[in-house]
């Protein structure tokens, strides 16, 4: 589906107008009117998705004859639900972002989001139940004790970018280990490519590296640190994440100079040829669109394991969607939820949103709406298979990660061994319990 050029013009200018709202609360209906129309209520976030709930919703009217959709746009839509989610009173389908304050899957463990499971399995987008429609992965956060409660909005993904043409220029494959990425850095020592480091990163930024490669990294062992498991800091699966980040350092494979630069000046480096590795998130061609790239093609993998044959994950992010348990109209919340995975509102939402829903065939729905980096990010997720994995942890573990990011610094620059960088990660996590 194309959108007409009239009608995308006019969408804009709504748009335009949301945003301009954006500091304050938007009650709106839309629909028909009359007794007899059925009612769907929605509490919907007031963010990068506006624009096409402006544009689905209309549509869904006009597919079902006689339902009129009452809709409450707003940023703070989370401190609007609280205290309803509480009553009876409570909309019937809600798309929200996550947050501490708010979090969905605490919901779910009271008892009060509608249980999705069937739903999924029995729904066909394409021939295919919609749990199989979507990206591996996607529905892992909020799934509570074998339960499928949230579904996903939107997809924003972290993993190690590379830098294509300096990876044909040296004719190695890509690396699936860390034992891999060392021989590349070998390779390179060897080769005549002056100025060109195997991996670049911010010391003072350093939570791209964590949450890029780390965390993937950790994927299979996620469970037991967000839990904070007696021992778990210094496994050997800890121990041996650090020990690549050291070896890296000891051989100058990484800048030592990316101690003291921030992030901006690294991703600049990147992005002008100077390194063949970088980790990084989906916004990183967006923020960078005023660099100009030298000696530079995209790429990306989503993650490195410890050991081949090792299951890889990629580090994601979404917003959710979910139907609460007391929803007067259950039935019609499903079937507007169920529009929205189809291929037309798959393409819809990356053609005005720029967003990606993470459906297994969107790369080739939402080619023509996406930057290139982003289509690289899906290509590299479906040809390695990584696993789409919501690495989120309580509050409580902030300590534990700072000190994460602390040691990643000091094995770099030597002055920690990776047994030492473990055991003072173990320290920052001792006692810490919920």
């Amino acid at each position: 589906m194309k959108l007409r050029i009239k009608r995308l013009g006019a969408l804009l200018v709504v748009m335009a107008t949301f945003f301009a709202l954006a500091g304050c609360n938007k009650k709106a209906e839309s629909g028909l009117s009359g007794e007899e129309s059925q009612i769907l209520e929605a509490a919907l976030f007031l963010g990068g998705y506006t624009g096409f709930w402006e544009y689905y919703i209309p549509q869904f009217e006009a597919e079902n004859p006689g339902v009129k959709v009452k809709y409450e746009l707003s940023n703070t839509i989370d401190e609007i639900l609280r205290p309803r989610m509480m009553t009876d009173d409570v909309p019937d389908f809600v798309a929200i972002n996550q947050t501490v304050a708010f979090d969905s899957r605490i919901l779910a463990r009271d008892g009060l989001l509608l249980d999705m499971s069937s739903f999924l399995a029995e729904t066909k987008i394409n021939g295919v139940s919609l749990e199989d429609h979507l990206i591996e992965g996607m529905l892992e956060t909020g799934t509570i004790n074998g339960k499928k409660y949230l579904l996903p909005q939107n997809i924003s993904m972290m993993g190690l970018f590379y830098n294509k043409k300096l990876i044909r220029d040296l004719g190695v494959s890509l690396p699936e280990t860390y034992d891999d990425l060392l021989a590349i850095g070998e390779k390179l020592a060897a080769a005549n490519m002056p100025g060109v480091y195997l991996f670049t990163y911010s010391g003072i930024d350093v939570s791209y590296v964590y949450d890029g490669m780390f965390k993937p990294t950790w994927g299979l062992i996620w469970d037991d640190i967000t839990v904070n498991k007696r021992g778990i800091w210094q496994s050997p699966e800890v121990i041996k994440t650090f020990q690549y980040f050291r070896t890296m350092g000891e051989r100058r494979y990484i800048d030592p100079s990316n101690l003291g630069i921030d992030y901006l000046q690294t991703q600049e480096d990147f992005l002008t040829g100077k390194a063949l590795f970088h980790a990084n998130g989906d916004w990183l061609e967006n923020e960078m669109a005023d660099t100009q790239l030298v000696n530079f093609e995209w790429g990306f993998i989503p993650s490195l394991s410890l050991k081949k044959g090792d299951p890889r994950y990629l580090s994601s992010t979404h917003e959710s969607m979910f139907i609460p348990a007391k929803a007067k109209n259950p039935e019609l919340a499903k079937k507007f939820l169920a529009g929205i995975y189809t291929d037309e509102n798959v393409r819809a939402i990356a053609e005005i949103t720029g967003a990606v829903i993470p459906v297994k065939n969107a790369l080739n729905l939402v080619s023509d709406y996406i930057n290139i980096s982003y289509k690289e990010m899906l290509r590299g997720q479906e040809e390695t298979g990584a696993v789409s994995k919501i690495l989120s942890s309580p509050p409580e573990l902030a300590p534990v990660f700072n000190e994460v990011s602390i040691q990643l610094n000091n094995v770099i620059d030597g002055s920690a061994t990776a047994e030492e960088a473990a055991a003072a990660v173990a320290v920052a996590a001792a006692g810490i319990s919920f």
